[in-house]
């Protein structure tokens, strides 16, 4: 995010006007996205409020990274709070779920029975995983059969 000089003034007022400050977190009291997290909107384009906050109090954000809320507040934007990491680190730091052993149906987290999804490192019961696929591939089997005839055919020429 770069800003012209006098833009960033009228910013820097703007985005002042919607922190509240306590004595651990600053919070955005303005617009809020899904989860929380502030909403800011400058020159027709909205930004996250803590990354705004990390980029003018901090510096700018490198390329492919993310901002990390170390206190847990998304509606935080205390630059001490906040630092950069990769979306894989975030993600796996912040999985509210991080400390079971167990899954919701009690199968437990071993190295045989657990898979790290590659887009986020959350953990996935593998035996859950077997029964769901199943579970659909039953609901779907004449679906599933009829694109595998519809395959065989356009490879045979027919």
């Amino acid at each position: 995010m770069s800003f012209s000089k006098q833009d960033l003034g009228r910013l820097k007022e703007r985005f002042w006007k919607k922190v509240k400050k306590t004595p651990t977190c600053w919070l955005w009291i303005g617009a809020k996205r899904n989860r929380g997290y502030g909403d800011a909107w400058w020159n027709g384009r909205h930004f996250a409020a803590h990354r705004l906050s990390y980029s003018l109090l901090v510096g700018p954000i490198e390329e492919g990274m993310t901002i990390d809320h170390i206190c847990r507040v998304t509606a935080c934007v205390n630059p001490k709070h906040l630092r950069q990491m990769t979306m894989h680190d975030n993600a796996r730091i912040g999985n509210r779920f991080s400390f079971r052993t167990a899954c919701s149906k009690g199968h437990p987290y071993s190295i045989e029975n657990t898979k790290i999804t590659k887009a986020y490192g959350s953990r996935e019961c593998r035996i859950c995983k077997r029964a769901k696929d199943r579970l659909f591939h039953q609901h779907h089997k004449e679906k599933i059969l009829a694109r595998k005839r519809e395959a065989w055919r356009k490879a045979c020429g027919k």
